[in-house]
């Protein structure tokens, strides 16, 4: 499923090629992560993302998982990510799909903001692997700007 929120920011030809960038790597990563058995309903955002039930505008984009039912709901917001270029935005969709892949392991935490800190080193720390292995160049914070996860 597909979701396409309003879009005050961008031009619809501007959307349109950013959404297309992100779905195209969603379902090249989804295979090559092996989550393909995973549903994703993704929504597209132009400004605001809903993050732990919280409006927020300056999130690149964000994953809630609910791993006992292999669901991972994805969000991206197209206003902050169609200018990255191919490895960034490879990077952010790498990112969001491995919050799915590790995401039980939050429920053994202690508490709610140890797990999510402890999940977002991991997957931070996988993600590098899988773009060193893949062969994609990491981007810099400086290059990227602000941090672009949000969980």
């Amino acid at each position: 499923m597909t979701v396409d929120l309003v879009r005050p920011g961008l031009t619809d030809a501007e959307y349109v090629v950013a959404r297309d960038r992100v779905r195209a790597l969603v379902d090249e990563w989804k295979s090559k992560l092996w989550l393909t058995q995973w549903d994703t309903p993704t929504s597209y955002g132009d400004g605001v993302l809903t993050v732990n039930d919280v409006l927020c505008t300056d999130a690149a984009a964000s994953c809630k998982a609910r791993w006992e039912y292999q669901t991972a709901s994805l969000q991206f917001n197209l206003r902050t990510l169609h200018g990255y270029k191919d490895p960034e935005l490879a990077e952010v969709v790498i990112h969001e799909l491995l919050h799915a892949a590790v995401n039980e392991m939050r429920d053994v935490a202690c508490a709610e903001d140890a797990g999510i800190k402890h999940e977002e080193r991991v997957v931070t720390h996988l993600t590098n692997v899988v773009m060193e292995i893949a062969g994609i160049d990491r981007a810099t914070d400086e290059a990227r700007g602000a941090p672009c996860f949000v969980f």
